[in-house]
């Protein structure tokens, strides 16, 4: 059984550049093969002819490949291909037996030869680019699980210099990112509980200031009545005063008429003693005692009168 996988063979070739031995090809598919060399045009329509008809490719199959002259002759222009288009490796030998001037070719088929290279290649490229997709799809979710945690700490951050105390980042990992959100959250709640504490504070310095703004208005409506109070005493010890002048003047003038009233009777009181003194008639002396006892009483009248009028002016009882 001749042949190099599918399309590998081995043939002898003679110095006229002849097939010494048949194609393998010829010997299993002779009509696909003949056919292949027809729409090659590799060989004259006389060769085919003969070919068909002999069914071997022997001294009519015509080989001027590269391998076939490189033996004996060299023709660089010829072409490296055994068929038009078809590109194959080969290695020759020449063999000198007896006068016989062939040499042995052996070819394949390079896309053969480097099909499982190239499938090789081709699935080294295909587990490239699905090893390139699952990083790149990592990287995608890493970054994602990068950029969300960053995010929400962004936004957090955007929140709390708006003023919202209330904010905190949601977190279930323990990595830097997790460590930094909870950081965050304390950082939130420590300065939350100081803002209560300072507000707490500045509420009770506004009560605090409320309350003596409160008693300093109570203190200036106290000292304002105080004033009034202060100016109506003015006023009435003024107008005391004034009736005090009066009635001290009143009663200086009553006290000087009133003295003159007086001395009348007092004046005649000390007549009358004198006169008791010295008389030694019963008569006289009883008539000295009526007067001086009507002397007496209108002394107290006068006295009486005096009393009333003081305590009038006083204000008092009279009585």
């Amino acid at each position: 059984e001749e042949g190099l996988g599918k399309s590998g063979e081995t043939y002898l070739v003679g110095a006229d550049y002849r097939m010494r031995t048949d194609s393998r090809f010829i010997i299993s598919e002779p009509r696909g093969y003949l056919q292949m060399i027809e729409a090659a045009g590799s060989a004259s329509p006389l060769e085919l002819d003969l070919m068909k008809y002999y069914g071997t490719t022997v001294l009519f199959q015509s080989v001027k490949t590269e391998s076939a002259q490189k033996p004996w002759l060299a023709y660089p222009a010829l072409s490296p291909k055994r068929l038009p288009g078809v590109e194959v490796l080969s290695s020759f030998c020449p063999l000198e037996v007896a006068d016989v001037k062939w040499c042995i070719i052996a070819e394949i088929d390079a896309a053969e030869v480097f099909g499982a290279v190239d499938q090789a290649a081709r699935n080294s490229v295909k587990w490239l680019l699905v090893v390139v997709l699952c990083s790149v799809a990592a990287s995608v979710l890493l970054a994602r699980s990068l950029y969300a945690p960053i995010r929400a700490l962004a936004s957090a951050t955007q929140e709390l210099g708006k003023g919202n105390m209330h904010i905190r980042v949601k977190h279930q990992s323990h990595d830097e990112l997790g460590q930094l959100a909870s950081y965050f959250n304390s950082s939130v709640k420590a300065i939350q509980e100081q803002q209560e504490v300072i507000l707490a504070k500045n509420t009770l310095l506004d009560e605090q200031k409320n309350e003596l703004a409160t008693q300093a208005e109570n203190l200036r409506q106290l000292n304002t009545e105080i004033a009034r109070m202060n100016d109506g005493l003015d006023q009435q010890v003024k107008a005391r005063t004034a009736e005090l002048e009066t009635q001290n003047r009143v009663l200086a003038e009553y006290a000087y008429f009133n003295s003159h009233r007086l001395r009348a009777p007092v004046a005649g009181i000390i007549s009358l003693l004198e006169v008791l003194r010295l008389s030694t008639k019963e008569k006289e002396r009883n008539a000295a005692l009526d007067l001086l006892s009507q002397a007496t009483r209108d002394l107290d009248q006068l006295v009486y009168e005096i009393q009333h009028i003081i305590r009038a002016r006083e204000g008092r009882d009279p009585r």
